[in-house]
């Protein structure tokens, strides 16, 4: 628990959060739903609290974000040719992580009937999820951001910590679902970010092989997790 008071949250994206995943209209009291969804504890706002409706969760939490960035070739040895550290938020962080892929993946144009259709490189859907998992089950108590790269031939999602539980590679595959932050999970789960618990690294590599008959490869140590999906095509982007 963090010893900060409730005038460390942003009320006002409470609020947002709540008219957007439609619940304002059963809210009775404010408080006692801050509390029950362990946003608040005695007073004080929790990690889970901080790290969604914090009005700046990194001063709090620095290592709470996504360090973002674009290497030129399939090294990380060189300087990369654009980064951005991600923050605010965990929906807004979510959302930058998105948009800096979107600016540096490829998008070709197809024909669906007679009208024009956008082709991307990867399934947006499965780089969400990705990326969601990272942000709800990545240890906290490790003062690493995520890391999030682009390469010439793939895309890497670094998520300190070992997975939660005694869960493994393979029982991430076979849909093994331990959560490490059930308040993070439920609330994402509200946004409509996560899919059904069990579904979602499955569900993720199947429309990556859908789209591009290329696996996602999943690395799990007492260190991190690593995310990769190996690109469509190996081009550079500009």
């Amino acid at each position: 628990m963090l010893h900060l008071s409730k005038e460390d949250l942003d009320l006002d994206l409470f609020r947002s959060f709540l008219r957007k995943t439609n619940c304002a209209d059963h809210v009775q009291d404010w408080e006692h739903l801050l509390t029950h969804w362990r946003l608040v504890d005695d007073g004080h706002p929790t990690v889970a609290g901080i790290l969604l409706f914090g009005r700046w969760p990194q001063r709090h939490l620095p290592y709470a974000q996504i360090d973002a960035a674009r290497f030129s070739g399939i090294d990380s040895s060189v300087d990369p040719t654009d980064r951005k550290d991600l923050i605010g938020s965990l929906l807004e962080v979510i959302e930058e992580a998105e948009r800096f892929l979107h600016l540096h993946l490829t998008v070709s144009q197809g024909i669906r009937g007679f009208e024009p259709e956008a082709k991307p490189e990867l399934p947006q859907e499965a780089l969400r999820e990705a990326i969601v998992n990272a942000v709800a089950h990545r240890d906290y108590t490790i003062p690493r951001p995520i890391r999030l790269f682009v390469f010439d031939d793939r895309i890497e999602i670094r998520s300190p910590g070992s997975p939660p539980g005694r869960v493994n590679r393979d029982i991430m595959r076979a849909g093994a679902h331990v959560m490490r932050n059930p308040w993070l999970y439920v609330r994402l789960s509200d946004a409509g970010l996560v899919a059904r618990p069990g579904t979602g690294v499955r569900r993720m590599s199947k429309l990556v092989w859908d789209a591009t008959r290329h696996r996602v490869e999943i690395e799990a140590t007492d260190v991190e997790v690593l995310v990769k999906f190996p690109r469509k095509e190996c081009v550079k982007v500009h």
